[in-house]
């Protein structure tokens, strides 16, 4: 139960994406199972098999394969990730939310114990709906981080300022949305510390 008390504003921050340049590594492990080279633009679609031309079977044994080499912990920072992490752990109750296979929970959870970063929750949800999510935990964001459209639109429905990070299957209108469409961590950094000043 969440503290109606509570004396920060509540932040949700997604990883892949948003933290982690999970894309470019899913694409270079969807290369070793097909054998073809794949380019960030391509992908117009949350879900690659939509828009890549690869089967939901080849994307499930690239899944296998980046949880075989332990790569959820090591997938690359995106710029200013860190700073903003810092910032959000020190002035917000921070809350994690992703849509991580349930293989990836274990090496996800390392890897911010071992960043020393201390989210209130890691929620794990599904493809289909984080909202759902954080209704059940009883869970009202105040900010949120996030790379795909849907979740996007939903979180803010409910008043939240989400940001959502630019990417080639993001690109429709926020017009009339609580969105702001940014270009990596500096322009939300720049737009929440306001918040911290």
């Amino acid at each position: 139960m969440v503290n109606r008390e509570r004396t920060k504003p509540n932040f949700g921050v997604d990883i892949d994406g948003v933290i982690m340049d999970t894309s470019t590594v899913y694409l270079e492990y969807i290369s070793k199972v097909t054998g073809k080279e794949y380019n960030i633009d391509d992908v117009t679609d949350y879900f690659f098999e939509d828009c890549i031309g690869v089967s939901p079977e080849e994307l499930n044994k690239a899944v296998e394969m980046i949880t075989n080499d332990r790569a959820w912990q090591s997938i690359p920072l995106l710029p200013g990730a860190i700073e903003g992490l810092r910032l959000i752990n020190e002035y917000f109750n921070m809350y994690i939310v992703t849509a991580r296979p349930p293989e990836a929970q274990r090496d996800t959870r390392r890897w911010f114990a071992e960043n020393h970063f201390k989210p209130i929750d890691i929620i794990f949800t599904d493809l289909g709906t984080k909202l759902g999510f954080l209704k059940e935990k009883n869970i009202q964001l105040d900010f949120y981080i996030e790379d795909r459209w849907e979740f996007a639109e939903e979180i803010a429905s409910t008043g939240t300022r989400v940001y959502l990070m630019d990417y080639p299957w993001n690109r429709r209108s926020s017009e009339g949305l609580n969105i702001m469409r940014v270009n990596g961590w500096q322009d939300a950094i720049e737009d929440f510390s306001q918040e911290i000043a």
